[in-house]
């Protein structure tokens, strides 16, 4: 794949899959979506732009990938990530006419970030 542009792929699925890709440029934005579980591993990627990943989710993996080269512009590419825990109202609460529903996490966030290789890497980053 050459480049994804911003909005490339968009998905509110279940789970979203992209593994073993070569891609040349994720631009920002080029993932976006809501999904319970996101992977994206095995790819081999030659440049990220800022928040080239925007994805809500219950759980992600970002293991195995090669990012060769450092981030295209300012920020992260990675900085757009947001886990979303999935909430029930919590009948055990008080309930008052003037309070706010409260509510229990039921299903906590997991990030999985794992064996990726930097060939560029730098702490000046």
């Amino acid at each position: 794949i050459g480049e994804l542009k911003r909005e490339s792929v968009n998905s509110d699925a279940q789970s979203f899959v992209f593994i073993n890709n070569k891609v040349d440029i994720i631009k920002t934005k080029a993932f976006s979506g809501h999904n319970n579980m996101f992977n994206f591993s095995g790819n081999d990627i030659g440049k990220m732009e800022s928040s080239a990943i925007s994805v809500t989710f219950l759980s992600i993996d970002i293991s195995r990938n090669t990012f060769h080269s450092p981030v295209s512009g300012p920020g992260s590419p990675l900085l757009s990530l947001g886990p979303s825990p999935v909430c029930v109202p919590d009948q055990g609460a008080d309930d008052y006419a003037d309070s706010s529903i409260e509510y229990r996490i039921v299903a906590s966030p997991a990030i999985t970030f794992q064996a990726n290789y930097f060939p560029q890497f730098s702490l000046a980053m």
